[in-house]
């Protein structure tokens, strides 16, 4: 159902995860960040203009204008569903992008670790030997 809903939508690019498939490469934090907050706007601006239209439609007179600002209502209120629906995907890759750079980061820290550690031993045993020659 939920799949159904979100290939309606159009938030499904590409194959499915888990259906046999690849998955797709994540982009970057900053771009994950920028398409989230991009669909935000949009659901921002979709939620202004159906208050516009909705105080619109508790004004209008004719039945012409009534039944003009009553579709405009339901195409907006289906393009915030849908925009709303497509938001819950994109937070999901922005989570994944985190989690991806945050294991990335760490196992650079931990293999700079490890090469200072390489670095002080190697060079403590230096020290060592050459204290020991000196004791000779």
């Amino acid at each position: 159902m939920h799949l159904a809903i979100a290939a309606s939508a159009g938030l499904l690019v590409g194959p499915l995860v888990g259906a046999g498939a690849a998955a797709p490469p994540l982009p970057s934090v900053q771009v994950a960040q920028a398409d989230v907050l991009a669909t935000q706007d949009l659901i921002d601006a979709a939620s202004a203009t159906l208050a516009s239209v909705r105080t619109d439609l508790s004004t209008a007179q004719t039945p012409s204008q009534v039944t003009s600002l009553g579709i405009q209502q339901s195409r907006l209120q289906a393009r915030k569903t849908a925009l709303i629906a497509r938001l819950a995907v994109e937070q999901r890759i922005l989570t994944r992008a985190i989690a991806v750079q945050a294991a990335a980061d760490a196992s650079a820290a931990a293999l700079l670790f490890l090469r200072i550690r390489s670095s002080c031993t190697h060079h403590y045993r230096q020290h060592f030997r050459k204290h020991l020659r000196s004791q000779q």
